[in-house]
């Protein structure tokens, strides 16, 4: 579906459909249930119970997550993908470009330093990708990224999934401000266990695809 029109977020409107259920219907009671329940997406499938992870949880295992000779590499990398990471990130020249690239993150960051960035993402944010709340003269409100600012209009991403823009004149705002929390959702990886999350953090400091 990604080669189609808009197929690329598809995944997160899926992701969407079951975050509603989880409100309405809730969670089944045991992964046993989970088991028996039919047609689960093959994107979003887990052996763990939901958990609220915590970096704290992880510092007795970082040296372990850096070695790619005790983690599996391709459940890395494909936990990337079903968690929704590459509908905003690059990694290995596939992705999106609506958060930062994360191909050499692993030269740059500790992997504490990535590991906070995933479980909370909204402790440090770039003014890059801080989206901004824009108020019109005539009380409409644009939530999204400001990615060009000319001399009479600017150009908003209101949706981080998708690459549409929308343009609004200068003339026609009343008011710009920053936001101070990520777009990046929190609780992406609450549904994974803790070796889930040390391949995915491995994969991430490998630099390859």
């Amino acid at each position: 579906a990604n080669d189609q029109g808009g197929g690329f977020s598809l995944a997160g409107f899926i992701e969407n459909i079951r975050s509603d259920a989880r409100t309405s219907v809730g969670e089944p009671t045991s992964n046993a249930a989970i088991a028996a329940t039919p047609a689960s997406p093959p994107f979003l499938t887990t052996n763990s119970t939901l958990h609220d992870w915590k970096v704290s949880e992880f510092e007795n295992h970082f040296d372990d997550s850096a070695d790619s000779q005790s983690r599996d590499m391709a459940r890395g990398a494909r936990i990337f993908r079903e968690s929704t990471c590459i509908l905003c990130h690059r990694f290995a020249n596939e992705g999106s470009s609506t958060g930062p690239d994360l191909t050499g993150a692993g030269g740059r960051f500790t992997n504490s330093d990535l590991l906070m960035a995933i479980l909370d993402p909204s402790k440090i944010v770039s003014d890059q990708y801080r989206d901004s709340i824009i108020e019109t003269k005539d009380g409409t409100i644009i939530v999204g990224r400001i990615v060009s600012d000319s001399a009479d209009a600017i150009e908003v991403r209101p949706n981080p999934l998708t690459l549409d823009r929308e343009r609004i004149a200068k003339s026609d705002i009343q008011n710009v401000s920053q936001i101070s929390t990520s777009s990046m959702p929190t609780g992406l990886l609450n549904a994974r266990s803790k070796e889930e999350i040390l391949d995915l953090l491995a994969y991430l400091r490998s630099g390859v695809r």
